[in-house]
């Protein structure tokens, strides 16, 4: 038990005393160590503030174990090195007499009469088992030693993890810490950059000329109601009144409500040649072929209510013997020959919905026969998902399966009814910039969308490359009135610079151009692009049914 620094034992005049590390010095050496109340400790290096040295615990465990312990005890055997051996009958060889007695000074053994013979030189003899108890004393004691210096160092070892536990919770805290204010400035920045953004896109939006624009038309409307006179008011009256006249006498003669088709505007998508086999969609090329209708004198004059026609192989149907499917080509029989259906379902009676029903079955199995896949079909069609839920609802009358009864007022309240025309418009619209599209589709063979098709008809008919596994997707289809526009209007402006290069360009020969020979010129190209964007919208109206 010594003091670290000047290696002297502790003793009631060397005290030893406890830092806050944990380590004991002696009031010298701190004193010694101290600079304006800072002591670095020689063992863990740590730094420990204290004002007074009598602000420091005496370390009473090492005090009282070198108090207790005698000094140096066994030092004079332990710097000599002693070659012993203890027998239980060893014997004097000189004289054959037991030993008995050890003298430190010439490190031999004697026995009585060799004791007696050197009385002289064996001044600081000493019997055996005093020697024995002596080196056990000294053992002990070192043992004591060694086992407070492995005491000590699981002291200090414990010490020392406790501060780095301590000092490792500190850093956390301080990361945590610093991050969290990092995410409050960051959302600070957020919200300040979306205030920023509203306030330039409300001041850009007041900028635009559509508010004034919009109160110029009104103006204008405002201004058209008032001119037209009374003479101009009474005209539009009797118009009105000539109509009303004419649906009261079609009442009256119950004429059956029989439209003849317009003419059907198909176009059918041909694969590209030069398509890649990655690609999952083909590139294809919208052509438009025009179908007439063609109308038979005899079929114009056909009761529906006694018979119907069938537009896919033109063949007359009894209402009675094949009031559900075509005769000729199995075609289920369209909705528009049921009228109580077709006009107002409320006016349906019981026995007409038992024949819907049983057209609805044949119509459900005819359509889950043609969905097996087949290796012949090198294309697929699309068509929209919405109409497809529709019609789905209407086969299977979702609305039945919750009402238990089956009287006549039951079965029009829970009547769903037909899903109309297909209706493939909105996948071939191009959404508007920063939109996603929002129209769905799935894929279906040639055969099921032939089904559809002669059944509710509509369109338009547009596939692509079939797949093994028919998915739903986002993806938008080319619109071909898009591309047809902007191939005229690129058209337009390329004879328009082909012009525009053809003219002299000698100063002499130019005309002054005023003011208003270049606006009649502008206005002349404005009109030729409108006309041209008329032309293109009324083509997209013959695709409507």
């Amino acid at each position: 038990m010594e003091c670290p620094i000047c290696l002297r034992d502790w003793s009631m005049t060397l005290v030893p005393l406890i830092i806050q590390c944990g380590h004991s010095y002696c009031k010298e050496c701190i004193g010694q160590l101290v600079k304006n109340g800072n002591m670095n400790c020689c063992i863990c290096k740590e730094d420990n503030k204290f004002t007074a040295l009598s602000d420091l615990e005496i370390n009473l465990t090492f005090l009282k174990r070198s108090h207790y312990l005698p000094e140096n005890p066994g030092s004079e055997y332990l710097s000599k090195k002693l070659n012993i051996e203890i027998f239980k009958d060893y014997r004097c060889l000189d004289h054959d007499a037991p030993v008995h007695s050890y003298c430190p000074d010439t490190m031999e053994v004697f026995c009585c009469k060799c004791e007696n013979d050197n009385n002289e030189e064996a001044k600081n003899v000493t019997r055996i088992p005093e020697v024995v108890h002596q080196l056990k004393t000294c053992l002990n004691s070192q043992r004591l030693k060694n086992k407070q210096a492995s005491l000590q160092m699981k002291f200090a070892e414990k010490v020392l993890e406790a501060q780095l536990e301590k000092s490792k919770m500190d850093n956390l805290q301080k990361i945590e810490e610093h991050y969290d204010n990092l995410q409050k400035l960051l959302e600070q920045r957020r919200q300040q950059a979306k205030k920023e953004y509203l306030d330039k896109f409300e001041d850009y939006f007041k900028s635009l000329d559509c508010f004034e624009t919009i109160k110029q038309v009104r103006k204008h409307l405002a201004e058209v109601e008032h001119l037209i006179n009374d003479k101009d008011k009474g005209k539009i009256g009797d118009y009105c009144q000539s109509c009303i006249e004419l649906s009261n006498l079609k009442n009256e003669v119950n004429l059956a409500d029989f439209d003849a088709p317009k003419e059907i505007l198909m176009f059918e998508p041909e694969v590209s040649q030069n398509e890649t086999s990655g690609a999952e969609y083909t590139s294809v090329n919208y052509t438009i072929e025009l179908k007439p209708y063609k109308f038979n004198a005899v079929q114009d004059s056909i009761d529906i209510t006694k018979c119907w026609y069938c537009h896919h192989c033109e063949t007359q149907n009894s209402s009675i013997t094949n009031c559900l499917s075509c005769s000729g080509c199995l075609t289920p029989r369209p909705i528009e020959y049921y009228e109580s259906f077709f006009k107002n379902y409320r006016y349906a009676s019981l026995d007409d919905f038992k024949l819907l029903e049983e057209r609805q079955k044949s119509e459900e199995e005819l359509i889950n026969s043609l969905k097996k896949p087949s290796y012949k079909d090198k294309v697929c069609y699309v068509i929209n998902e919405s109409w497809l839920i529709f019609w789905d609802h209407y086969i299977t009358q979702k609305k039945k399966a919750y009402n238990l009864q089956t009287d006549e007022e039951s079965l029009i309240n829970n009547y769903v009814p037909h899903p109309g025309q297909i209706n493939n418009h909105i996948l071939v619209r191009k959404p508007k910039e920063g939109q996603e599209a929002v129209a769905k589709y799935k894929d279906v063979n040639p055969r099921v969308w032939n089904a559809f098709y002669q059944i509710y008809g509509g369109g338009p008919k547009v596939h692509k490359r079939n797949k093994k596994d028919s998915k739903l997707s986002m993806r938008p289809l080319q619109d071909p009135y898009e591309a047809e526009f902007n191939a005229k209007i690129e058209k337009i402006k390329k004879k328009n610079s082909l012009l525009g290069k053809a003219k002299p360009k000698n100063p002499l020969h130019q005309r002054p151009r005023t003011g208003i020979r270049h606006r009649v010129k502008g206005a002349s190209a404005g009109i030729s692009e409108r006309h041209l964007t008329k032309r293109t919208n009324a083509s997209k109206k013959d695709m409507t049914f």
